[in-house]
């Protein structure tokens, strides 16, 4: 039976990282359909890795690539079309061995999928309040966790953290206070300002913010990576401000990321929607368009159009490997499954990615796609993951 035509757009969309959570659901359906028995072969790695490889994309090829051709009109095959199918076919190829291979060394002994384990990043965080109090959120259950400064404190079903400002005269006599929310490694969050503004925590990040907005600006700090769907007012004169230490974003109403790690020497902020305007601790500015990317560095700053399928992998629920750095490929899974990398000297720092993988799957899973390239071997112990060439 050929595919559906729902199927192949749903794959066509994930590829392009426009996919809908149905059409994600969709994909990952259909892929779990493919045998993933363990495999034994008693042969070197690299025997293996061909067995293996010719399996899956024998099969691959079948059920997609040729029976879309089979089923397409001769005159709708044109170059654009021929070339998303065959991106997908490798991708989904390339993928669906590195479910299966995990390089341990070159051991002769048989091969094994079995390594130690990690579980990926979770819905938890610390929030603060003014007066010092710490609450964790992952073992509060729904409703109201507190009421600070005319504002009402609540965790929604979801697990979104919620500010409601109450409506009563002594709530606008009340003084601001500050409140912090940080999501550990192995955590993100999401939680939406008196504002209305919507902020997604990726792991390792902190968030400082008043519990309400007053005065000429809405303004918050930023430390680790952060998605923001910045809420429009009616009081055009109050902008939005997201601060930290190499850099301020300053917004009316829009959607963007920033990446703003201690440990990355760059800073990105990506515009998906309105517009934002930069400006460096050294003075520099520039203005956003949608697409595009800000990147300071070294007090230089940059702008590129930006890959926004790759920037907004982690809030899309994927790891994207691209040509980026490995190390900072790596330094992102890291902090996803909270765990130490340690590179060995002999392995290089111009080492290029290639495919891309759900980041709601183990560790082990993700460690096999990279490994499957030849390039790394890792060795775990506890939870320290040790790279070799």
């Amino acid at each position: 039976m050929g595919m559906s035509t729902p199927l192949l757009t749903a794959i066509e969309n994930y590829i392009n990282g426009k996919a809908s959570p149905a059409e994600k659901q969709l994909v990952d359906d259909w892929y779990h359909t493919f045998d993933d028995r363990k495999v034994v072969i008693h042969s070197a790695e690299m025997q293996l890795k061909e067995q293996i490889d010719a399996k899956l994309r024998a099969r691959l090829v079948k059920t997609t690539a040729v029976e879309s051709l089979r089923s397409a009109p001769v005159h709708q095959l044109n170059a654009p079309a021929w070339k998303t199918w065959a991106a997908v076919v490798a991708v989904l190829v390339t993928s669906a061995i590195g479910l299966y291979l995990f390089t341990s060394g070159n051991s002769s002994q048989d091969l094994l999928v079995s390594v130690p384990d990690f579980a990926p990043a979770k819905n938890t965080a610390i929030l603060t309040l003014a007066n010092g109090k710490q609450i964790k959120l992952t073992d509060q259950s729904q409703g109201q966790l507190a009421t600070e400064s005319g504002v009402s404190i609540s965790k929604t079903k979801e697990g979104e953290l919620l500010y409601t400002a109450l409506q009563d005269d002594r709530s606008a006599a009340l003084p601001v206070t500050i409140n912090t929310i940080a999501t550990p490694r192995g955590g993100t969050y999401l939680v939406s300002l008196p504002d209305g503004t919507r902020v997604w925590l990726n792991a390792a990040s902190t968030l400082r913010y008043p519990t309400r907005f007053i005065g000429k600006e809405r303004s918050v700090e930023l430390s680790g990576e952060a998605y923001f769907e910045v809420a429009k007012i009616h009081d055009k004169r109050m902008p939005f401000f997201v601060r930290s230490e190499r850099q301020t974003v300053e917004v009316l109403g829009t959607h963007f990321n920033v990446n703003n790690y201690d440990d990355e020497e760059q800073v990105k902020t990506t515009l998906l929607e309105g517009s934002v305007r930069i400006g460096s601790m050294n003075g520099k500015n520039a203005l956003l368009k949608p697409g595009e990317q800000a990147i300071i560095q070294s007090g230089s700053l940059n702008v590129q159009t930006a890959d926004l399928s790759t920037e907004m992998a982690w809030k899309n629920g994927e790891f994207i490997f691209t040509n980026n750095d490995f190390r900072t490929e790596m330094r992102k899974v890291a902090r996803w499954y909270d765990v130490e990398i340690i590179f060995d000297e002999s392995v290089p720092k111009d080492i290029s990615l290639g495919g891309f993988i759900s980041n709601s799957k183990n560790i082990s899973a993700v460690l096999k796609l990279i490994a499957l390239t030849g390039k790394v071997h890792f060795k775990i112990e506890g939870r320290r993951i040790l790279v070799t060439n």
